[in-house]
């Protein structure tokens, strides 16, 4: 979950002497398991010590915290699983010093051995004054499965060396009918083809699960290409990538929209995604005696369809239904109002009045583009919202890892996935006094016009926000520029005491005429959509999505197995996307193999 933020260009010193530290470690760690001592296991740990799980040891992904919860918790769980060799991963990143939340620390990434999987681990220890060194983090996460890694399944699918039936059907033909699903079902359906989406249904398909993706936009790739019209990522391109298939190292460092929304059709036709658009997910019921979902899908052409896979994967992202609320400011105005997803270009807005509600990503975004097209435009706030300039105060959070020289991204990704949710918090905490210092004359001029900054001096920041809301933050690309200058008007909803016809009456006795008004207000999450496509019962067994659950330290149902059998959901950022579709992926493998058995 967290984004691994040590920097690897560090010089590392006394290398031998970092892996004697970390043999230490191990060997008393298999001594305490082969042993059954949770008394010794104990004390490998920090007193303040975290255990992540993510399909390692034990189903589901989870985190404890305190030694003796994870002894307790650990021995059982690798006794059960039979875990037996963990030693240092000799084929991945070296050992290391590091540093994060304000502690050093020497990280390193081991493999370990389980009766049904093979595992990757990490673990950052600290000397200890006596006993030897002490676990502050360890990972614990599931690999392969054994017999069914991806090149053993990549021959299942290769067949002969060459074609011999120079009659029969080419790949291209077998690919048509392949997707069509007319004599077979589906083992997993994904609904939502997006970054999400995608990653997991790439994951499924070098696992050899049969997968059908289903989107109800008209292309792939049209839930980016039918944003607003100068739309770029805000993540640069090096913590992006899909799995499998980099992006090209001559794309530019934030990628178009449109180009974003090319590659997606480009990476379906080169990882062989069946994927079906037009296709709107009308909901489904559970058969509990066969285990399989009735899903019911209304096809292009306006037929019904009713598939039956064994699990459906909600991709549809955080970002749901759009929150339009009740605005008294706006009750007797006449004019267009348009949510931000409906809105595409400013160029139709020009030498017009515009009212944009909302000072977050979508907001700042859309006035900054209607500006440029000559709109007149005012952003209306209603409550304090974190400004992160986009370079370099927002990337020290999520993305250093990725842009610095290091380990390939397979690494990077297991180090992004080992730090737990509340050190990573502490780590986010300081890097935000750090964002402050170096964009302070940006938020001192957002102050001198009464712009409404986030005030908590802890605050841990935009990722939190993120994980906990999906918004209240702006990377600031040029839009706040525009507010500190006047370029951009800005108004504060309680200095707006009725709404015209034309407009909304300020308490001061101006009057803001205006054209149109685009409501930035947000969009509902996973939770909207559960009970209305699965009824009320499975929503309640489900319960929410999305935000962190304070007994398992993550967050809510997210890329694991929830309360109701066979259902899942996938989401979050490029970076998530791509760490946790392996793991969803192989969870539904190894529950596929279990069936079949």
């Amino acid at each position: 979950m967290s984004q691994g933020l040590e920097v690897f260009d560090q010089v590392q010193k006394d290398e031998p002497d970092l892996e004697s530290l970390v043999s230490d470690w191990l060997g008393r760690l298999d001594a305490a398991l082969q042993g059954h001592d949770a008394r010794q296991l104990a004390a490998l740990f920090r007193s303040d010590g975290h255990w992540r799980n993510v399909v390692g040891l034990d189903r589901g992904i989870g985190t404890i915290s305190g030694r003796d919860r994870i002894a307790e918790a650990l021995l059982r769980s690798a006794t059960r699983a039979g875990a037996h060799g963990f030693r240092l991963a000799a084929d991945r990143v070296p050992v290391a010093a590091g540093r994060i939340a304000g502690e050093d620390f020497v990280e390193a990434m081991l493999r370990f051995e389980t009766s049904a999987s093979t595992g990757i681990a990490h673990v950052r220890l600290q000397p200890s004054e006596s006993g030897g060194p002490r676990a502050w983090t360890f990972m614990t996460a599931i690999d392969t499965l054994k017999g069914h890694d991806l090149e053993t399944e990549r021959l299942k699918r290769d067949g002969t060396a060459y074609e011999r039936d120079w009659k029969g059907p080419n790949w291209a033909d077998r690919r048509a009918e392949t997707a069509k699903f007319a004599d077979r079902e589906p083992t997993v359906l994904v609904v939502g083809g997006g970054h999400a989406g995608l990653t997991v249904a790439a994951w499924l398909k070098a696992l050899n699960v049969e997968t059908l993706v289903v989107d109800r936009t008209e292309r792939i790739g049209d839930n980016w290409r039918q944003r607003y019209h100068v739309l770029k990522l805000h993540s640069p391109i090096d913590a992006i990538d899909l799995p499998f298939m980099p992006f090209p190292p001559t794309w530019p460092k934030y990628i178009p929209k449109d180009k974003i929304a090319a590659w997606f059709e480009s990476y379906v036709d080169a990882m062989e995604i069946d994927y079906w658009t037009k296709t709107t997910f009308e909901g489904a019921d559970y058969d509990e005696d066969n285990r399989r979902w009735n899903a019911r899908l209304r096809l292009a052409d306006g037929s019904a369809r009713v598939v039956h896979p064994m699990h459906i994967i909600m991709a549809t992202s955080q970002i749901g239904t759009p929150v339009i609320p009740n605005i008294p400011a706006l009750a007797r105005f006449s004019g267009p109002v348009l949510h931000s997803s409906q809105f595409k270009r400013g160029q139709e807005w020009a030498n017009k009045n515009v009212l944009v509600f909302g000072t977050g990503t979508s907001g700042h975004d859309i006035a900054q583009e209607l500006h440029a097209h000559g709109a007149h435009v005012t952003m209306v706030q209603r409550g304090e919202t974190e400004i992160i300039q986009v370079e370099p105060s927002a990337h020290m959070y999520l993305d250093a890892l990725y842009q610095c020289e290091g380990p390939p991204v397979e690494d990077r990704d297991v180090i992004a996935c080992s730090v737990p949710l509340s050190v990573m918090r502490k780590e986010h905490q300081l890097l935000t006094k750090v964002a402050r210092a170096n964009d302070k004359p940006l938020l001192e001029g957002l102050r001198r016009i009464g712009f409404k900054l986030e005030s908590d001096p802890d605050s841990p920041g935009w990722p939190t926000k993120y994980f906990t809301r999906g918004g209240g933050y702006y990377f600031n690309v040029g839009g706040s520029d525009l507010l500190v200058n006047g370029d951009v008007g800005l108004v504060q909803y309680e200095d707006i005491e009725s709404s015209e016809a034309n407009g909304v009456k300020l308490k001061d006795g101006r009057v803001l005429s205006c054209d149109l008004v685009i409501l930035a207000t947000g969009y509902k999450g996973f939770d909207d959509l559960v009970g209305t496509l699965f009824g009320d019962d499975v929503a309640q067994h489900v319960g929410p999505v999305w935000g962190v659950n304070p007994e398992t330290q993550e967050l809510s149902n997210m890329w694991t197995e929830t309360g109701q059998p066979g259902l899942w959901f996938a989401g979050g950022s490029f970076t998530h996307s791509r760490i946790y579709a392996k793991y969803i992926a192989l969870q539904i493998k190894k529950e596929t193999l279990s069936s079949s058995e």
